[in-house]
């Protein structure tokens, strides 16, 4: 139980991984956590290894594209 007066944080602990994160669906899903405030740090997008080491769009940041080993 969080010190009295303090409410306990509603942000999800962690990071979130976009799979096919270079595809329409995955660009949105990323536009999508940008605009509720994720932290990019906490953010994992994975795709093809062609497609690794991209850079998207994430709010007034950007996230590297990490490739998604099988």
């Amino acid at each position: 139980m969080p010190p009295s007066g303090e409410r306990p944080s509603r942000e999800p602990q962690g990071t979130i991984a976009v799979v096919g994160a270079t595809g329409a669906v995955g660009r949105e899903v990323l536009a999508i956590l940008a605009e509720r405030g994720l932290a990019p740090e906490r953010v994992r997008a994975l795709a093809s290894t062609r497609s690794a080491g991209l850079s998207l769009p994430f709010g007034a940041s950007e996230v590297q594209v990490a490739p998604l080993r099988t």
